[in-house]
Order: C-alpha cells, then structure tokens, then sequence
C-alpha cells in the first residue's frame, strides 16, 4: 500500500530518488502518466499499468481509444537506477509544472509525483473542514 508524502528535488540531469518506502512497493520498473483529475504525474508499476489499460478498453471504442491515446502519448516506462534514482522526461515535467522540488504522495493503490509548488497550493486550498464532514458521513 503507498502511503505518506515524501519531498526530494530533482538534480541536475532531471533525476531523482524514489523514496525507500515506495521503491519497496513499485519495484524498479514503473510507469508515469498524467493525472486525468490533478496538475500531477501518476506512478505505477508496469502490472498495475496493464490493469488500468485494460479497465479503459472496456470502455466504448471511441472514448477508449481517445483516452488511451492521450494518456499513452505522455506516458513513459522508467527503471531505477543502481542508486534508486529515475530520470523524468522534462516533456513530462513541463505537462504537469515541476521544476526542482518534488513531493512523492502515496495513494494506495498507486504514488502521485507533485511539483512542490502546485503540491503546497493544492493541500493550502483544500477545505478539510467540509471533507471533514463527508469523511463523518462514512463513519471515520
């Protein structure tokens, strides 16, 4: 399960550390695709990957095909290096306004990667005290 949020930046050459706690999860090889619903990267393992394609397909052709085609035109394989690090496209860098400081998130099922900048924005606007409520609804 991924869980916990965890800030690095990116050196020089646009590489950086999958923290420890995620590697264990994701494995060396991942996969990072644009967020449909947030200004960040999504990252899964290649297995998780393949089931995500697969629940799309489902889908009628026409929305099907025009969400595989959008979301795999970003998309992108990576393997960590000996040190844990990634190499992040900076075309994908650019979709989603990372610069240098990043913020792993766990998300259960799957670990966002958030530009530090769009990341403190988001969590600063966010109103707990209505999804406190929600939350309340549900029994937590």
């Amino acid at each position: 399960m991924f869980i916990g949020s965890y800030r690095y930046a990116l050196d020089s050459k646009n590489r950086v550390s999958v923290p420890a706690k995620l590697r264990e999860e994701l494995g060396s090889d991942l996969v990072l695709v644009r967020d449909i619903r947030q200004h960040c990267l999504r990252v899964y393992t290649p297995e998780q990957w393949r089931e995500r394609v697969a629940e799309i397909s489902k889908m009628p052709a026409r929305v099907a095909d025009a969400a595989l085609r959008k979301l795999n035109s970003s998309a992108c394989e990576l393997s960590a290096d000996t040190q844990g690090r990634i190499l992040i496209p900076s075309s994908l860098l650019g979709l989603v306004n990372i610069k240098k400081d990043i913020v792993f998130v766990g998300f259960v099922n799957y670990a966002e990667l958030w530009g530090a900048e769009e990341y403190d924005a988001y969590m600063g606007a966010e109103d707990f005290d209505s999804l406190k409520d929600t939350l309340e609804e549900f029994g937590f």
